[in-house]
């Protein structure tokens, strides 16, 4: 059994990171989730949300990995953050319960919220949290780690800056966390003031997918990841 579970909300966040490795399906409680495996990590893809992420990781956690990474994109909290940057952040914060999870090493703070964040919400987030960067599923996934007693790291990069005025894509996520593609590009098709915005969506996304997958691919190859805490926390940058 590999050593590090990986929890994404989509393959698309980590797709040019598991375009070789081994595919599959991971089952549990009913639930059936993507996954992708090698001799070092479990990818699962979880779907969307604190809902979807926990499900994913609890399963992953009970197959006796050592570390839970929550892996994907994440919407700038702060102006002047680079688009595609990565963030590894030193805490996650739940927005909803107000709990802090420290991670194995990393920098910066990032705060989970239970939606899609508006851009006038970004500011109360970043100053009541001292956060640079907002996603749905790491608290999640952090809280998981938490309760299994393993190490926790969140491997993020920033696909929408502060400013980005966000599709409405929290209205086609269904219960299980997953993306309906169709009915989005349906609704999209008939509205042309949403066409901007999906496209460089679209583009940042891509640009973030690289990051992530770099980072991650960095951070397999350390033997033992709980042993680099005090070494890399000065190291990893968040802008």
């Amino acid at each position: 059994m590999p050593k590090i579970g990986i929890i994404a909300a989509m393959r698309r966040e980590v797709a040019p990171l598991v375009k070789l490795w081994r595919s599959g399906v991971l089952e549990s409680r009913g639930r059936s989730f993507q996954a992708f495996e090698n001799d070092r990590a479990l990818v699962v893809c979880s779907g969307i949300g604190a809902l979807a992420a926990g499900r994913a990781a609890e399963a992953v956690a009970k197959l006796g990995v050592e570390v839970l990474v929550s892996a994907g994109f994440a919407g700038a909290l702060l102006p002047g953050m680079r688009l595609g940057g990565p963030l590894t952040p030193e805490s996650v914060v739940d927005a909803e319960t107000g709990a802090r999870f420290s991670a194995l090493f990393g920098g910066g703070t990032l705060v989970s919220a239970t939606r899609v964040v508006r851009e006038d919400e970004k500011a109360r987030l970043a100053h009541q949290y001292d956060a640079q960067a907002v996603d749905m599923e790491a608290a999640t996934v952090a809280s998981v780690a938490e309760r299994h007693g393993c190490g926790f790291l969140a491997v993020k990069a920033i696909s929408d800056s502060l400013e980005f005025p966000m599709p409405p894509v929290e209205a086609f996520i269904d219960e299980e966390g997953q993306m309906r593609e169709g009915a989005f590009a349906a609704h999209v098709a008939l509205r042309p003031h949403l066409w901007w915005s999906v496209l460089r969506l679209a583009r940042n996304n891509r640009r973030a997918s690289q990051t992530v997958c770099g980072v991650l691919d960095a951070i397999l190859q350390i033997d033992d990841l709980r042993s680099v805490r005090g070494r890399m926390k000065t190291r990893v940058k968040f802008f």
